[in-house]
């Protein structure tokens, strides 16, 4: 889901967050770690509930401590980070336009994640947050996605 996450934030802003400029290299990044902290906002509480891990000290969101999801956007937004600077390295390849189903699979996988919590969360109350969450990301994704005119994607 992490390269899920890169996918769906490079769709998400448009094509802007290119490797080949720092800010957009960091806007794509810090976009990135709130798309798969999203994922696990919905995914942790029901992973716990059903027994996968236990929070020894808890937390006040169905459980799970605040700091987990700090940890989530922290480590993250390093790998991604790490990612964008070899990209930027490896920037001498010119941007290659891809089919828009290969750019569209991402905000799929989050839309079918989504769903399966929806449907079968064992924390019935997140689904408010799958739907403002992973179910909002995807949408966006490929509505943003069927709008671009030339889907083009700057990964080595």
């Amino acid at each position: 889901m992490i390269y899920c996450a890169w996918i769906v934030a490079h769709v998400l802003l448009d094509g802007t967050s290119s490797a080949r400029s720092w800010g957009g290299m960091a806007a794509r990044a810090l976009v990135a770690a709130m798309a798969i902290t999203a994922w696990d906002v919905v995914m942790d509480p029901g992973m716990s509930r059903a027994g996968n891990w236990v929070w020894e000290q808890g937390g006040s969101y169905f459980g799970v401590p605040t700091r987990n999801y700090i940890g989530w956007v922290l480590t993250t937004l390093s790998v991604y980070l790490c990612s964008g600077i070899a990209f930027r390295v490896l920037s001498g390849r010119p941007d290659t336009a891809r089919p828009r189903l290969y750019l569209a699979l991402p905000g799929i996988a989050y839309g079918l994640v989504a769903a399966d919590h929806f449907f079968s969360n064992a924390v019935p109350e997140l689904r408010v947050v799958d739907i403002f969450g992973i179910s909002f990301i995807a949408f966006v994704a490929l509505l943003r996605l069927s709008s671009m005119p030339r889907p083009v994607l700057d990964l080595p």
